[in-house]
């Protein structure tokens, strides 16, 4: 009873810290997703080149 009850909650930390893993690096993708369209759709605007400026004196 014992070993099986071991095997069973040690497979289960197995897959909740896969899960875990993969939630991390889906949130970081749509996090840089997102930013990336938040740049074009403002680099888009009419005022492109404050934009630019900006940019270049932040960076």
């Amino acid at each position: 009873m014992e070993a099986s009850i071991f095997g069973k909650s040690k497979r289960n930390r197995s897959i909740k810290r896969k899960r875990i893993s993969n939630y991390i690096g889906t949130s970081i993708k749509t996090e840089m997703g997102n930013r990336a369209v938040i740049l074009e759709s403002s680099l888009m605007k009419e005022e492109k080149t404050k934009a630019i400026k900006s940019c270049h004196l932040s960076c």
